[in-house]
């Protein structure tokens, strides 16, 4: 692991920590100290040389995983093997996370989901649009064939939707429309099984 999946790691672990432990008066506050055995689970990882190839979950999954991260966060009496395999979830999301801002993409988190929400109803369904079209395109990648894609133009249209930025209706609604039409050829290999 180097430097900086350490630290995207590390960020991941206490990011996560401070959004399921806000400060007493309701706001996030600094980073929280993460416990000292949860610490040397990520020295053993780095002292492994890190995760090992990231496994391809897709963002459905991951965002399954972000919230059980968040809410199973191993105490100071937890044992190594739980804070080893809660420290190695937390580099493998905090290491996919980073691929999905590098592509324009919200990271497939339950905070950006909600971010999402917050902006509004067109914003939430664009959130969705795009972790379906993603998912779906990584097993058409998979299975080494070429795949169908919105436009450049509207998938940037859809990412920043699906990140919580205000986009007009009149730009976003035909987008979603595309985004709608292309989930469905894109999910009817998988769901025939293919």
């Amino acid at each position: 692991m180097n430097r900086a999946e350490r630290r995207a790691a590390q960020h991941q672990a206490r990011h996560t920590h401070q959004v399921v432990n806000p400060r007493v008066n309701g706001s996030a506050g600094p980073s929280v100290r993460l416990p000292w055995n949860v610490m040397e689970a990520f020295d053993r990882i780095e002292a492994k040389g890190g995760i090992g190839e990231l496994p391809q979950w897709g963002r459905s999954i991951r965002i399954g995983v972000d919230y059980a991260v968040r809410i199973g966060m191993p105490g100071e009496d937890a044992s190594a093997e739980a804070c080893d395999s809660w420290a190695w979830i937390c580099c493998v999301l905090g290491n996919l996370a980073q691929k999905d801002l590098e592509r324009g993409d919200p990271m497939a988190s339950c905070e950006a989901r909600e971010h999402a929400a917050k902006a509004g109803l067109l914003n939430t369904e664009a959130f969705s649009l795009l972790d379906q079209i993603r998912d779906c395109t990584d097993h058409w990648i998979r299975q080494g064939r070429t795949y169908p894609a919105l436009p450049a133009a509207q998938m940037k249209v859809l990412q920043a939707a699906a990140r919580g930025k205000q986009v007009s209706e009149e730009e976003l609604a035909p987008v979603l429309k595309k985004a709608q039409e292309l989930t469905g050829i894109l999910s009817r290999p998988l769901l025939r099984g293919d």
